[in-house]
């Protein structure tokens, strides 16, 4: 088989076998694999597979034997996958490979190979002859939505910390526990004097409490939003798992232009608290009220960055698809640079929040900045807010305007109904009109 000569320039870990990465690499393959896939459209697998025997050897053989059994996978595995295939040995008798450029049909293929080789062989262990047979599970990237942490969920695994994979022992959310590390008290004892701010009925469904209070930790202040169910009741155990996966997600926004989620915890399974940096700017509907107007320039640079900040959430995996735009989800900073805020309910309460009803197709088609019916609505809210700050600032020439009134059409013209293409035509309409010398 075409092996990788050297472990160093894969992630591998030094002095081990080419292709064995630890929990901490396997994950960044996870995560190079997903935003590949959203930029290339190119698909991948994960495969595990879990030495039936491993226990009853140790327990009747002892850790040496048990050892042994494991390196006997571990070899075959190493030995009869493809020179881009990743494997992790995350605990003694389990293996994971990554499984880059795999169709469903070729995952399942080398599933079945690979528990043949290991069925078929044998070593021994002071005279006493070891095999090993294997359980299997495969996850496909197409249908899991382009989300790593759910394909890991498929096949029985799940990051409990950043480089350290644990087996769950159930291939699915519904046996799997909260996942939510610690006592909600012991966590929420980092935050002192929490103060109440408002509360807002998001929907029928949904109500959330703002909090202020102080980072022990950090010695910032931070601003803890509180999300309930109107009716009081608990969260399921697949809507605690959803919310613990995509809180993650959340921890890794990273964008100039987008508030971070920086902790979060639930209390009691009724309650999601998402901790952030608590903002003082002043939010763009009462920056446009003020007496000052925003000239053109800085009225498409605007546009520029909701734009770029939309892009951004698009290329998150699973992508995040915000509620409809208003001057209230955004503030203005001290640089006069837009932030986005109070984007995360649809994405972590899919099922309250109807706006965000969209299937693992469309969400894949958002990700590769294909048009969809289902994202529309955040285009035609762009428009809204752009024409809004126009009217406030009575800035807004006759090529502007025509383009936020096509977005407002019933049907998006085939030019602008992708965040990318809006994003192309405000760039165009920030260069000076061409003059025909003719």
């Amino acid at each position: 088989m075409n092996r990788r000569r050297s472990p160093a320039s894969t992630g591998g870990v030094p002095g081990l076998k080419p292709a064995l990465l630890t929990a901490a690499a396997f994950r960044q393959t996870l995560l190079k694999l997903s935003q590949r896939l959203t930029r290339q459209e190119r698909e991948f697998a994960v495969i595990a597979l879990n030495i039936l025997e491993y226990d009853t050897v140790r327990t009747s053989l002892g850790e040496a034997a048990a050892e042994q059994l494991n390196n006997l996978g571990r070899d075959l595995c190493l030995a009869n996958i493809r020179g881009a295939d990743r494997l992790c040995n995350p605990q003694p008798g389990h293996f994971l490979i990554v499984m880059p450029d795999s169709s469903e049909q070729s995952a399942a293929a080398a599933v079945d190979r690979l528990t043949r080789l290991i069925a078929d062989a044998k070593t021994h262990f002071k005279h006493t002859q070891l095999r090993a047979s294997c359980s299997s599970r495969a996850a496909y990237c197409q249908l899991s939505g382009c989300d790593p942490e759910a394909m890991l969920l498929e096949v029985g695994y799940r990051f409990d910390e950043p480089d350290n994979l644990e087996y769950i022992h159930q291939p699915s959310a519904s046996g799997s526990p909260t996942g939510f590390r610690g006592a909600f008290s012991s966590w929420v004892s980092r935050y002192d004097n929490l103060q109440p701010q408002r509360e807002t009925v998001i929907n029928e469904y949904l109500i959330q409490t703002r909090l202020t209070a102080a980072d022990i930790w950090s010695g910032q202040p931070v601003q803890i939003k509180v999300t309930r169910l109107a009716s009081g009741r608990e969260f399921d155990e697949a809507t605690l798992d959803l919310i613990l996966r995509r809180t993650r997600v959340l921890q890794t926004v990273d964008h100039p232009g987008i508030a971070a989620t920086t902790d979060f915890h639930i209390k009691d399974k009724q309650q999601l608290y998402l901790v952030g940096k608590l903002q003082s700017a002043p939010s763009l509907q009462s920056f446009i009220a003020s007496p000052s107007q925003v000239t053109q320039p800085q009225l498409l640079d605007w546009g520029t960055q909701m734009c770029n900040s939309l892009i951004y959430l698009q290329t998150v995996m699973p992508p995040v698809i915000p509620p409809a735009l208003s001057p209230n989800l955004f503030i203005v900073d001290k640089a006069t640079r837009l932030i986005l805020v109070d984007y995360e309910i649809p994405y972590l309460f899919p099922l309250w929040h109807h706006a965000a009803a969209v299937s693992s197709e469309e969400m894949q088609a958002v990700a590769q900045g294909r048009p969809i019916a289902a994202y529309n609505p955040i285009i035609r809210s762009f428009a809204s807010v752009m024409a809004s700050i126009a009217r406030a600032s009575r800035q807004c020439d006759k090529r502007l305007t025509d383009m936020l009134n096509r977005l407002q059409e019933d049907a998006l013209p085939a030019e602008l109904n992708t965040i990318y293409k809006v994003r192309s035509a405000l760039k165009e309409l920030s260069e000076p009109p061409k003059i025909d010398e003719r």
